[in-house]
């Protein structure tokens, strides 16, 4: 910079030493200067360029010190000259005042002077102060730095011929760019942005160092990104810019800011200084590895690891080039605008009430104008300037002084001045009476106008007189505000900087550039919970004012249940004529019907279930009262979050948890007494449970499904009498109650047993009936020939799967007590269908067979008989492998007529004649057979299965002579049932071939076509001719000769094609069919020797030989269970020996740990994330960046971008949770063939999903996203695990609260309008859109199946909000209500959907409650570890080692008690009870699978599964 001399000294004279200095400082543009304490000069170069102060020597230079530093850290060039002592006295030995106090040493302030000054001069000889003074004054122009020049006092004066008239002109070389360098950064700069979607520009402080505020502008206009200033930038970008987003502050930034600065992919940053203030405590959501960072003379792009740096480049001539090279992109823009919301204005505050901070700064907005300059004082005023809007020209500066005051009075300026006063209860000062203060410097000199106000009328009132009649006068307003009125944005920088200041590790987001939306996601904001619930409750009443229009037509999808026709106990009818009775017609089933009437209607599966959604209603609603009533208060006494780490958005709801607790506040250890509360009252809510449990179980072991057999079955309505309140108040006081529960079971099992007992005396006084093969007699079974068609109605179903006399019923068609029963006679004689599983025993192969020593010892001493078991292919059978006489696959060896005769002449002769079979059988085969059996380690199938078979049933003649009946053996039917799958697939499209024939035959006939035959359709010809030799199909001639017309021969056309595919299919089918027979002759060929199943005549039998630890076949280890019932069975369990389960349970462990870790939420975060992770930098700064992906930009690719980011990953995680999980965890438990009950199989699958939803979706939704992102901290700190869940934990619970929000008021009412989505598709499809209409029977059958009840996803999801609940409980108790409200919300829809929509697919009396209660003690340990967690996390280690170790060893010793007491006596009935039970015979052939009786009688494509109706198969791996 060059410039010409200033003015010349008097009268041509040489200048003194102080004029020349004078004359310098105006060649630079100074024309005042300030003295102490210099604030005034940082604000002049501010203003000016350049400062500069002139201060006295120590005193004055000390006191200046601090505004020189701050100028140093502002880049501000500031001149600080101080007049020093004489020159002479450097040399003397003299004590100087204004000094230290030390001799020969005037240097202590030019040392202070170094660590926060460019240059430092002393001006102590004429001869070279010329040079010193250039030299001082070119480092603070050059370097925008203050500077330090001392000049003696006795030379000031003084002249020198280097001060003459003329000297020489000043010149100052200037920093230049590098043009090579600066042409690289442009080109890199401009790639690097270029290849971005989503780029925003910043404007930082330095921004003024680098004098290029025109160089900004000119950049965002050409590039169209929206750009957004930094706090100690306000004021140096034009706001009124369409473009201007407004001030980034990191997390105390508007949300909308924040929002598109954090997630864009690229930011361009001038002039940042990224310090502990303007940074937040270091938490900004920015990364290098996204920024092109421009300082004044140093360009950085993509910082650290593979970023680019461009030194000797400056910062207005690197933005004037790139503004001509860069790729404009509106896309930030458009973000912005989208989520721009102008903020709301401040109404006016009532009259007389108490000003507040927000009224003021609205006031303050409407001072400003261009001419303006905004000097904001450190504190709370920063915080609210930053949302002013300022006019283009108005400037703001931060800090003043209270003596500058003093000074505009004496030079009479004429500013409005505004004092916040709040007290100052915080920084603990004296408050002033500052009107006062400011009157007393005013002194009756210049002109002031000083005011206090306390109202927004006295405020306005203040203003308007500054602005007119005050125009020339310096105007001094104080306001007087509460003490905690402020800014959250000064609260939550606050935090940040405490926790720094503190040590604490700041936690960052570890995805670059996301900032507080990667912070969010772990966690729901206030503002958040309160969208959803508003939403929730939208869609709540959406989903019920849906479901009660579609009630009436679509009332065959939301009664499916009513279709079934031998339900023995129904619901209600439902009324839907009118618009009230929609609405309201079914509060009566759900708030009237008993838990007995419930029981009796849907079973005790599905009551038990109910039980527990009564079970969370019980312990979490008075938790909620109690929890919200001691808890909340405590909670908000607190000011923990207020001056803590809380993330923006959050804080109004983290106040009403423990986070608002200071750490080892004593206020800690009313969460600690609580949680023994909370604890005992949840273990007495689940004993009484487990007792109510017990009651009904052994109700329904001992009086289960007691109809009469051999009539038609009985349908009766329950519930159907008009009730009115003392009905809904008791079902109303179970769900409050479990001691009222408990007391109301135990009245209604007390009455069942009177009223029972009255039914059975009134019997025997009415005599005895028919007998029940009387009854039978004329009936054909209808099964002999082919494969019996499982849709045809009942009256043409053969005698097997009758509804009055068979006993294997097809599911699909009937509920499960008809399709688990045998036959058996009451105390009056009377026939009646029982449980058929309390009848039966169920014996496993469970080791290895027993050494060759061993079987020595245990070796028989007389050869097994070969009579009674069913189903073996042994010769010495007497029977062959055909079909038996009752129609059971396998000869069946009944008891004959001298069985018959033994057993009434009573037990001695039951047991000679079975004595005689055994001395029959000796004879036939001997004892090397088993010895052979033994010694080569045979498998157990074929004819080693005969002779174990043999061997069991001696023993179990021995044992049980009057009461055993038969041995049905275990075959692999799983070929036959494929093949039967294929057969049905075939069998369909042949049914459907054969009514688009006869639809084509009507269609010509109606045309008038002569000579046709056939008018009349065929009747589907039956099966039977498909076995026993298939019958030709006589083709029919279509009859085209004579034909007129197009129709005609379209028709003809049509009929022709139709009978060929019906020949073709028909004869499909009957190859398929001779392939099942033969599929089921070699599977009978072959039984399998792993499992067997006993059949009695008495429970009390069947109970003692299902004793555990019996050895009844001393050659092989068996292990008996009570078998259970023919619809329970899972087969394919049951075909495995115990070294196969082993394996195949190894085999399992790794495919199931894979799908309960596989972390889900990191894949739809990643689709999330997609355009972040493939679209960042260029292809040769990302390994994975995606050019044809990331290079599109035009709608289509925009709206797939969206689609994949936005709308994919919930739909992944919903199907994941609901379609996935599910199959997988079956095909695992499945494939580990250890459970042999269907219901067994579902209890494991609850377990394992109970795991899932514990240790992914509970634990991972806390800690999973906290632990990946702040794995290097506790790498690095290894303490920092536990700071880590102290700020996880509780600021999680809002995303449980919001999940139970929508839960309870919207997802369990959606239920309503779709409670399946294969049954309501199907509707749609058919009923409304009217595409997919059945043509046949079969396939009309298959669109009416109702779909059983998927449990353990049910469960699963209960259990999950019970987890949630409980763990919340006494940290952030405004999770309990929510989670309540989903049990009563849930109870309400799922009662509904028992009665009348779902059908269990198999009934096992409530055994899943079992489970249930384990997996409940081991959510109340969660419970208690959490909440320990939880208290250690706030540095309460005292109280979270006590709970540690009482509660846990307390809640191990709870669940054994219960066990025994309680769950023992609950899984079988007492051998006194069995006494008294009906006598039996249970038809073998409900124990032999569908596939290999004969025909396939009951066989259905929905037999033997868990889940009916849900695309899953029988068998896995």
């Amino acid at each position: 910079m060059a410039s010409t001399a200033g003015p010349s000294g008097n009268n041509g004279e040489p200048r003194s030493l102080g004029q020349h200095i004078a004359t310098r400082l105006v060649q630079i543009g100074v024309s005042e200067f300030f003295g102490v304490p210099g604030y005034a000069a940082d604000g002049y170069a501010r203003a000016k360029g350049v400062g500069c102060c002139v201060v006295t020597f120590t005193v004055g230079g000390l006191s200046a010190i601090n505004a020189i530093a701050g100028a140093y850290a502002e880049n501000l060039p500031v001149i600080c000259i101080c007049g020093g002592p004489n020159s002479n006295d450097f040399a003397s030995n003299r004590l100087i005042h204004h000094t230290l106090g030390r001799k020969f040493d005037f240097m202590q302030e030019l040392n202070c002077f170094k660590e926060v000054t460019a240059e430092q001069v002393v001006i102590h000889s004429l001869a070279d102060a010329h040079e010193e003074i250039d030299k001082a004054i070119s480092a603070a122009v050059f370097h925008s730095k203050p500077v330090y020049i001392c000049v003696c006092c006795n030379l000031a004066g003084l002249h020198h011929p280097s001060f003459d008239s003329s000297p020489i002109p000043y010149s100052l070389s200037t920093k230049q760019s590098n043009p090579r360098s600066l042409e690289a950064a442009v080109e890199a700069a401009a790639a690097f942005l270029g290849g971005k979607q989503k780029p925003v520009a910043l404007a930082g402080s330095l921004l003024r160092v680098g004098k290029a505020q025109t160089q900004f502008l000119e950049f965002v206009k050409a590039a169209g990104y929206p750009f957004a200033n930094m706090a100690a930038a306000k004021g140096l970008v034009p706001e009124s810019s369409e473009q201007y987003m407004g001030t980034y502050w990191g997390q105390i930034s508007a949300p909308y800011v924040s929002e598109v600065v954090e997630s864009a992919d690229a930011y361009l940053v001038a002039g940042p200084l990224l310090n502990d203030y303007a940074s937040v405590g270091y938490t900004l959501g920015i990364s290098d590895a996204r920024m092109v960072r421009v300082d004044p003379y140093r360009v950085t792009i993509a910082g650290g690891k593979g970023g680019q740096m461009f030194g000797c480049v400056r910062m207005d001539d690197f933005l004037a080039g790139l503004a001509q090279h860069v790729k404009g992109s509106g896309t930030s823009l458009d973000i912005f605008r989208r989520l721009y919301t102008p903020p709301p204005e401040v109404p006016p505050s009532p009259s007389g009430s108490p000003l507040q901070t927000k009224v003021l700064f609205k006031h303050v907005q409407g001072l400003l104008q261009p001419s303006t300059l905004l000097l904001a004082e450190t504190g709370d005023s920063i915080f609210n300037c930053q949302k002013l809007r300022l006019p283009d020209g108005c400037q703001c500066e931060w800090l003043m002084t209270a003596q500058e005051v003093s000074t505009m009075l004496r030079y009479g300026a004429n500013p409005i001045i505004v004092l916040i006063n709040n007290g100052g209860p915080y920084n603990k000062i004296k408050n002033w009476d500052y009107v006062k203060l400011v009157q007393a410097m005013h002194n009756e000199e210049g002109a002031l106008y000083a005011v206090r106000v306390g109202t927004e009328e006295e405020l306005a009132e203040a203003f308007s007189y500054a602005r007119n009649e005050g125009a020339d006068k310096l105007c001094f307003i104080e306001c007087m505000i509460h003490r905690d009125d402020c800014s959250a944005e000064l609260l939550e920088w606050g935090s940040r900087g405490r926790r720094l200041l503190e040590g604490e590790v700041v936690m960052k987001p570890a995805v670059p550039g996301l900032g507080a939306a990667a912070e969010q996601s772990l966690v729901v904001t206030s503002d958040e919970v309160v969208t959803s619930l508003v939403f929730s409750v939208i869609g709540g009443v959406l989903f019920l004012g849906l479901w009660v229009v579609a009630r009436r037509p679509l009332r065959r999808v939301f009664l499916r249940r009513m279709k079934l026709s031998d339900v023995p106990a129904r619901p209600p009818p439902l009324d839907s004529t009118g618009f009230v009775q929609r609405c309201f017609s079914y509060f009566g089933p759900v708030f009237f019907m008993s838990d007995g009437e419930f029981a009796e209607a849907a079973g005790l599966d599905a009551l038990m279930m109910m039980r527990f959604l009564v079970l969370g209603c019980h312990i979490l609603t008075p938790l909620a009262v109690m929890s919200c009533a001691i808890i909340l208060p405590i909670c908000l006494s607190g000011k923990f979050v207020n001056s803590s780490n809380t993330v923006a958005g959050m804080a109004s709801v983290m106040r009403y948890s423990v986070s608002n607790l200071a750490p080892k506040s004593s206020k800690l250890w009313a969460c600690f007494a609580l949680s023994y509360v909370a604890l005992a009252w949840a273990g007495y809510c689940l004993y009484m449970h487990y007792k109510s449990y017990a009651l009904l179980r052994l109700v329904y072991l001992r009086f289960s499904a007691p109809r009469p057999a051999g009539a038609a079955p009985v349908m009766r309505i329950v519930g159907f009498e008009r009730r009115g309140w003392p009905a809904a108040r008791q079902n109303l006081l179970k769900l409050i109650s479990p001691f009222y529960m408990l007391r109301s079971d135990a009245a209604y099992v007390k009455r069942f047993l009177e009223e029972r007992a009255a039914d059975e005396a009134a019997a025997v006084a009415a005599g005895t009936a028919g007998s029940l093969d009387e009854q039978c007699s004329g009936k054909e079974d209808g099964s002999e020939n082919g494969i019996v068609p499982f849709w045809l109605p009942p009256e043409h179903m053969p005698v097997l799967c009758s509804a009055e006399l068979g006993s294997c019923m097809p599911a699909g068609k009937t509920c499960p007590p008809s399709r688990n029963r045998a036959v058996g006679w009451t105390e009056a004689g009377q026939p009646v269908w029982v449980p058929a599983e309390q009848y039966a025993v169920l014996f496993q192969a469970a080791g290895p067979l027993p050494s060759k020593e061993l079987w020595s010892l245990l070796r028989p001493r007389s050869a097994v008989p070969t009579a009674v078991h069913i189903d073996s292919s042994s010769p010495a059978n007497g029977a062959s492998n055909g079909d038996s006489a009752n129609g059971a696959s396998g000869g069946e060896h009944a008891p004959a007529a001298e069985d018959k005769a033994a057993d009434a002449a009573g037990p001695t002769a039951a047991a000679d004649h079975a004595a005689g079979g055994v001395e029959a059988a000796a004879k036939k085969l001997g004892q090397k057979a088993m010895d052979q059996l033994q010694g080569s380690e045979a498998k157990l199938e074929g004819y080693g299965a005969d002779l174990v078979a043999d061997q069991l049933t001696h023993a179990l003649q021995e044992l049980f002579p009057a009461s055993f009946t038969s041995l049905v053996c275990v075959h692999n039917h799983m070929a036959a049932d494929c093949l039967l799958v294929k057969y049905d697939a075939a069998a369909a499209k042949r049914d459907r071939w054969t009514s688009a024939a006869a639809a084509a035959r009507l269609r010509l006939k109606a045309l008038g076509e002569s000579g046709f035959e056939g008018e009349e359709q065929k009747g589907s010809e039956g099966f039977a001719g498909e076995v026993n030799g298939k019958a030709g199909i006589t083709g029919q001639a279509s009859g085209s000769t004579g034909l007129t017309g197009w129709k005609c021969r379209n028709a003809a056309k049509r009929l022709a094609r139709a009978e060929a595919e019906e020949a073709k299919w028909r004869q499909s089918a009957a190859d398929l069919a001779e392939q099942v027979e033969t599929a089921r002759q070699a599977a009978l060929a072959k039984p399998l020797g792993t499992a067997f199943i006993a059949l009695f005549k008495d429970q009390a039998s069947a109970a003692i030989a299902a004793s555990d630890g019996l050895t009844l076949v001393p050659g092989v280890n068996l292990t008996a269970r009570p078998a259970p019932g023919p619809d329970n069975i899972n087969w394919a369990a049951l075909w495995s020996t115990w070294g196969q389960r082993i394996l195949r349970g190894l085999a399992v462990i790794p495919f199931l740990v894979f799908w309960m870790v596989f972390p889900i939420g990191v894949l739809t975060g990643a689709l999330t994330n997609l355009n972040t992770a493939v679209c960042s930098g260029t292809s040769d700064t990302n390994s994975i960046y995606w050019p044809w992906y990331c290079e599109q930009t035009d709608f289509w690719a925009r709206l797939l971008k969206g689609l994949l980011q936005g709308l994919l990953p919930p739909i992944i995680s919903m199907a994941w949770d609901t379609f996935v999980m599910p199959i997988m965890l079956w095909t695992a438990s499945q494939s580990e063939r250890r459970h042999a009950a269907l219901s067994d199989l579902d209890r494991r699958i609850t377990v394992l999903f109970f795991n899932f939803d514990l240790f992914n979706t509970f634990l991972g939704s806390v800690l999973g996203g906290a632990i990946f992102q702040q794995i290097g901290n506790m790498v690095d700190t290894p303490g920092y695990w536990l700071q880590m869940l102290g700020t996880s934990l509780p600021a999680a619970s809002t995303y449980f609260l919001n999940y139970c929000l929508v839960g309870a008021l919207s997802s369990n009412f959606s239920r309503f309008i779709w409670p399946h989505a294969g049954v309501c598709l199907t509707a749609i499809f058919s009923d409304i859109l009217r595409l997919t209409r059945p043509t046949t029977e079969r396939d009309a059958f298959m669109q009416q199946q109702v779909p059983s009840v998927r449990a353990p996803r049910s469960y699963a999801k209960f259990l999950l909000v019970m987890i949630m609940g409980l763990s919340y409980a006494v940290t952030a108790p405004l999770v309990l209500p929510a989670a309540a409200g989903f049990f009563f919300t849930a109870w309400l829809v799922w009662r509904y959907h028992c009665l009348y929509f779902y059908e269990r697919q198999y009934e096992s009396g409530g055994r899943l409650f079992e489970t249930l209660f384990t997996l409940m003690v081991w959510t109340l340990a969660t419970f208690s570890i959490f909440t320990g967690i939880i208290l250690a996390a706030k540095q309460n280690y005292t109280a979270a080692l006590i709970m540690v170790f009482t509660q846990l060893p307390a809640l191990l010793v709870y669940h054994k008690k219960v066990v025994l007491s309680t769950r023992h006596f609950a899984q079988h009935l007492p051998l006194q009870s069995a006494l008294h039970a009906p006598r039996a015979v249970v038809d073998p052939a409900a124990y032999v699978p569908p596939p290999l009786r004969p025909g396939a009688v009951g066989w259905q494509p929905e037999w033997g599964k868990v889940w009916s109706c849900y695309g899953l198969g029988r068998y896995s791996f």
